[in-house]
């Protein structure tokens, strides 16, 4: 069961590469915060490659969690702040430069001498941070503020996305003790919402991307 499991969860990198390629190949991505998701998209498939390959290695990978909490914190910062939300840089910058610290302690101190003790709290805090986000984002646009149609759908799938994410990785310690049964149901659960939140967001791109004009010269 395991093993089937662990090729499953193959299907994440594959939907990353195949719609990162067919994005890049076929659409132009103009906005900015387009440009911010498909960054996001593309560290995701480099950071699921690289944590395979670290556990294939080393045995374990746990030390992901804190590195791309790091990397969610800094690109959904850009995401609200520095496109949807410029107004309100400053107030996003004081909590997100607060979490970035407590991060990277995080990680310089993190030691997974066993897995029976591992804890960390950095995707619970990055996930939370860009829940409060999303929510600012709509208390603000209440104030006769228009914005497009699919920017607002874009922020409920990224309020619903780490939402459950929050919970999913708050009781991280339990989820990687517990009997194999449990812990094999809670990482399927996980790999189907990764799976629907980064099919979304290529979805998103696909469908809001400008088209890239062609030619016989390339």
């Amino acid at each position: 069961m395991t093993e089937i499991l662990d090729l499953g969860t193959w299907i994440v990198p594959f939907i990353l590469f195949i719609g990162c390629t067919a994005i890049y190949i076929f659409r132009n991505i103009k906005e900015s915060y387009q440009k911010i998701i498909y960054t996001y998209l593309l560290l995701s498939l480099f950071f699921d490659l690289s944590s395979r390959y670290w556990s294939y290695r080393f045995q374990e990978n746990l030390n992901f969690i804190a590195l791309f909490a790091l990397v969610e914190l800094i690109l959904f910062y850009l995401f609200y702040y520095l496109t949807l939300l410029p107004k309100l840089k400053i107030l996003g910058l004081i909590p997100a430069i607060l979490l970035f610290i407590y991060i990277v302690l995080d990680i310089v101190n993190i030691k997974i001498e066993t897995v029976l003790h591992f804890q960390t709290y950095t995707r619970c805090l990055s996930s939370i941070y860009i829940v409060v986000s999303s929510i600012v984002f709509y208390f603000y646009m209440l104030k006769d503020n228009f914005v497009e149609k699919q920017i607002l759908k874009l922020n409920a799938i990224i309020l619903l996305y780490f939402s459950l994410n929050f919970i999913f990785y708050l009781p991280i310690n339990f989820i990687v003790n517990v009997p194999l049964s449990i812990s094999l149901l809670l990482w399927l659960f996980n790999l189907f919402l990764l799976v629907f939140f980064y099919f979304y967001l290529l979805t998103h791109l696909w469908r809001y991307g400008k088209i890239k004009k062609q030619s016989f010269f390339g």
